[in-house]
């Protein structure tokens, strides 16, 4: 009969296993050779409302990635990006925070999800939620069972692509087909 036990392994080299620990929590950034020239905006000769961007659009990508992919808010954001580019021993101007705030809403509304006008595959899928409340808390601190359990559904319509171009969230009561007649 065999076990589902994990196999466990018997260290043998313990210094390149601590390096390897090490490792694991090194930050590597890899920056493109002509971000530098890229940073700030280039100068527009039409003349339009409004005052000229200082930060080029790559910039503030370059933000709006970081931000998200380390869940800084904007004044750590700029703190990490100026201590960054101290590392690095450059003398760039980082955006403070209230010009990344301002930037950065029309950063993510440049993202554009594919028309539904022309024909294609709609993959609908729900999954049940369970919302953790007070009866709940109450359940496991005292081990009583409580009759009510909250539940919510949330139903999904996923395109050929991989986009998400539905959503819906209703109650445990709710089937997929009708929620199919709301998207």
């Amino acid at each position: 009969m065999m076990s589902n036990q994990k196999p466990s392994y018997r260290i043998t080299n313990w210094s390149e296993y601590n390096k390897s620990l090490k490792q694991r929590g090194s930050l590597t950034i890899w920056l493109s050779e002509d971000f530098e020239e890229n940073w700030l905006a280039v100068k527009q000769d039409k003349k339009g409302c409004g005052r000229p961007f200082l930060y080029s659009d790559n910039c503030m990508k370059l933000m709006l990635t970081l931000r998200h992919l380390f869940k800084l808010a904007l004044r750590q954001l700029t703190g990490f990006v100026d201590s960054l580019f101290g590392l690095l021993g450059k003398t760039l101007p980082v955006p403070e925070f209230s010009r990344l705030s301002k930037r950065m809403e029309t950063s993510l509304s440049g993202l554009h999800l594919p028309s539904l006008e022309k024909d294609s595959h709609l993959i609908i899928d729900s999954s049940g939620l369970k919302v953790f409340g007070e009866k709940e808390w109450l359940e496991t601190k005292y081990g009583k069972q409580y009759q009510r359990k909250v539940w919510r559904k949330l139903h999904i319509g996923i395109d050929g692509q991989g986009f998400i171009v539905a959503r819906e969230m209703t109650t445990h009561l709710t089937d997929d087909d009708l929620v199919f007649l709301l998207f």
